[in-house]
């Protein structure tokens, strides 16, 4: 077993945090910014999870699916970090079933909702600031604008 202590991993398996917005906020227009740092200063009350083992880069090309179930391919960014990160690249239209699943092996413990949204604001505002890529940040307020499942609704900033 591999533990995030582990002295032969010094320097392994500890990436920077991609999914943290704030390094990109000045890159977004003054009131996305704005509007986002809020509701990160919402969001980051809540501690991060125990660190586990993290793929780090889940998206449609990097899982095979097959009869038998899923597997994640390509673990070239794996790292330790708060298991709510690793879902930061998931769409919100798509996060609950998402996290369903992932609970049923693991579950990700009190204020995942948060841990989730911070993370996935952190790719959306890593993506817009570094590629341009709006579609991210849109998805995001988009849910957040909609019909929002209850567990989120604590989560998110008032009007």
């Amino acid at each position: 077993a591999i533990a995030p202590g582990d002295a032969t991993l010094r320097g392994l398996l500890f990436p920077s945090d991609k999914r943290d917005a704030r390094p990109h906020l000045h890159a977004l227009p003054a009131a996305e910014a704005e509007r986002l740092a809020r509701w990160l200063d919402l969001l980051e009350r809540v501690p991060a999870g125990a660190a586990r083992l993290l793929h780090y880069d889940v998206h449609g090309l990097n899982v095979l699916c097959a009869s038998e179930g899923a597997t994640l391919i390509d673990w070239g960014d794996a790292g330790w970090g708060d298991p709510a990160s690793e879902l930061g690249s998931i769409p919100m239209r798509f996060i609950s079933d998402v996290l369903d699943g992932y609970e049923e092996k693991a579950p990700l413990g009190e204020g995942a909702e948060a841990r989730i949204l911070r993370a996935v604001i952190g790719q959306a505002a890593r993506k817009l600031a570094e590629r341009g890529r709006r579609k991210p940040l849109e998805d995001l307020l988009a849910f957040a604008a909609g019909d929002v499942p209850a567990r989120w609704r604590p989560w998110l900033l008032s009007k």
